[in-house]
């Protein structure tokens, strides 16, 4: 997330996932969402573990969509 938002730094209370298996959800707050809201993106995790092991991907998409190229 930190990554993803381009941030040095965070309190690990403004990442919240609010549900897991194949639904996760991601909530931010305070710093980091006021982030994510500045930069026009919607922060989106994917979690895989086994049992020794446990690793997290963040993704940042916009949430506009792309402006579309002229033909022509």
């Amino acid at each position: 997330v930190m990554k993803a938002l381009g941030v040095d730094g965070w309190s690990p209370l403004d990442v919240e996932v609010v549900a897991g298996g194949e639904r996760t959800e991601l909530r931010l707050h305070n710093e980091l969402r006021q982030r994510a809201d500045d930069l026009g993106v919607t922060v989106t995790i994917s979690i895989s573990h086994l049992p020794t092991m446990a690793i997290a991907v963040a993704f940042a998409s916009s949430r506009s969509p792309a402006p579309k190229e002229k033909l022509g």
